[in-house]
């Protein structure tokens, strides 16, 4: 009888460690999401630049919330893309302090995952 309320107490130790470990993997999880939706992301486009409508297309399709800037319409956009990237050329993508000049899903994907990476730390 012993030996069996021994084993009951170590399951149930076992069981409030799994039931702790996965409540804890569920709140960092929702901290990523959360540090992840926070990335601030600007693209400067055109309308007529194929690139920037492929990224338009790519961060509508995976919900990545972003913010466009038309450089063709805002000067004070250019001005910064400018800024940003001399040669001028579109898309000029920003996703927090890192730079992207022209689209790639990995190379965005890798810059959203560094810039939350980036916020946990703080």
């Amino acid at each position: 009888a012993v030996a069996l309320r021994a084993q009951r107490e170590r399951d149930t130790v076992e069981q409030d460690r799994k039931r702790h470990e996965a409540v804890q993997q569920d709140v960092q999880a929702h901290e990523r999401a959360a540090a992840r939706r926070s990335v601030q992301i600007t693209m400067y486009s055109t309308t007529w630049c194929g690139v920037c409508t492929r990224a338009r297309a790519y961060m509508r399709d995976k919900r990545i919330a972003f913010t466009e800037l038309d450089v063709d319409e805002d000067a004070s956009a250019h001005e910064r893309a400018r800024v940003l990237n001399p040669r001028g050329s579109v898309p000029t993508i920003t996703v927090d302090a890192l730079l992207m000049v022209g689209f790639s899903s990995d190379g965005l994907e890798s810059r959203i995952e560094r810039a939350t990476n980036a916020r946990l730390q703080h």
